[in-house]
């Protein structure tokens, strides 16, 4: 074998040696990194919120009738003659108007309009003011001997109905 024979052997097998070296450096990382992803995504499944802190899970909005209306099963009784009344939010700040239900006709707070705070339908109307709803009813025609009202409302992810009827004695 000449020298440089010799030589070409021994570098090409430096070579590859120092290849197979890099490869097995490169597997050294991927294993490394691909541990460290998987204990990543571990710890992720492995932590949770607590039941406090989940989306989604604000206390419920709290109410003071400051108008003296009976409530019976929930509902809030008007009497015939109408008029206007008023509920505090006890624990929310403010809060706005998504809808009113007349009886079973369904009135929508309008997105075009970007007023959340007032809404009126055929004979009611409902007011978001600084945390007070204010709620004002028409008083019945001859011809109607009841009628129900419902306001929903909302403050970020909690919500509240109010219902209403109002019918004559």
């Amino acid at each position: 074998m000449a020298k440089n024979d010799n030589f070409d052997a021994i570098f090409h097998n430096g070579e590859h040696y120092i290849n197979e070296h890099r490869k097995i450096n490169d597997m050294k990382i991927k294993s490394v990194f691909l541990m460290m992803l998987m204990l990543a995504v571990a710890g992720m499944l492995l932590i949770s919120c607590d039941k406090e802190t989940i989306d989604g899970n604000w206390p419920r909005m709290q109410w003071d009738n400051q108008s003296g209306l009976e409530m019976i099963d929930n509902v809030y009784q008007i009497p015939a003659s109408g008029g206007t009344y008023k509920m505090v939010c006890k624990n929310y700040g403010t809060f706005w108007i998504n809808g009113i239900k007349e009886d079973d006709i369904e009135l929508i707070t309008s997105l075009e309009a970007d007023n959340f705070m007032d809404i009126k339908g055929s004979w009611s109307r409902a007011q978001s003011v600084k945390g007070e709803l204010i709620i004002t009813i028409d008083p019945l025609d001859e011809a109607t001997e009841s009628r129900r009202l419902e306001v929903y409302l909302e403050s970020g992810d909690a919500f509240y109905t109010f219902h209403f009827l109002q019918k004559k004695l």
